[in-house]
């Protein structure tokens, strides 16, 4: 997992899961070759299933000790145009014992642009849920605010990493960065600054009213999982 930390004070824990896989010498495979293979033989919905799972269990032990956090997960575009999806989910949190809202599912901007039916779809059944929608690497399409627009409870956009970099130099990134934040203040999304490396770059998106940031100058990611080791086809 990777912390988001608040710069609006919001005290609740809040962490971006990732995903890794080992192999049989336990040495860490990169997710840049292990995920397209997955893709490639239609594995992603049960993978993502398995880390929904998994991250619910995280949720109850924390829960039961007291220290509540909010999850935010990627699914994939396997999972997004998976019909089944919301039946399943609505069965697995219909006996959870802790706040639905903090869990947090993310797409990717362009995944959405692409898929707005099944994108809208997915976030009107979280709502329901009583879960969080999020869309990350915001900024990265033909029309991000267009998209945007298109879809009904969003609860978070996700600055691309590709943006907040540029901050501190470039002033036409500058502008556009506002101008999302703008928007989203209007329509009462919160915001996330992905892949903030550099203190510089933290001090402009104060500037600017980000609300979250996350990357290595927060906290590099960290294992959390004891069962790191399970087989992804768990999930069924």
């Amino acid at each position: 997992y990777q912390s988001i930390a608040s710069l609006a004070g919001d005290a609740t824990e809040a962490l971006d899961i990732l995903l890794r896989l080992r192999d049989e010498q336990d040495a860490e495979i990169p997710v840049k070759e292990f995920l397209p293979a997955a893709e490639r033989t239609g594995m992603m919905i049960g993978i993502d299933r398995w880390v929904v799972e998994h991250s619910l269990r995280m949720l109850e032990e924390r829960s039961q000790q007291n220290r509540p956090a909010r999850l935010f997960l990627r699914l994939s575009d396997q999972s997004l145009t998976d019909k089944s999806l919301l039946p399943w989910l609505e069965k697995l949190l219909g006996g959870v014992f802790f706040s639905a809202g903090h869990l947090v599912f993310q797409i990717a901007e362009k995944s959405a642009e692409k898929y707005i039916t099944d994108t809208r779809a997915l976030a009107e059944g979280a709502h329901r849920l009583q879960c969080g929608f999020a869309i990350e690497h915001f900024g990265l399409g033909h029309n991000p605010l267009h998209t945007l627009g298109l879809i009904r409870h969003v609860d978070y956009i996700k600055i691309d990493g590709s943006l907040t970099a540029a901050l501190a130099s470039e002033e036409d990134k500058r502008e556009t960065v506002q101008k999302f934040l703008g928007r989203a203040k209007e329509l009462k999304i919160h915001t996330v600054a992905e892949k903030v490396e550099k203190p510089e770059t933290m001090a402009v998106l104060y500037q600017l009213g980000i609300e979250y940031i996350q990357g290595n100058y927060v906290q590099e990611p960290d294992v959390v999982m004891a069962d790191a080791k399970a087989t992804p086809d768990a999930a069924g």
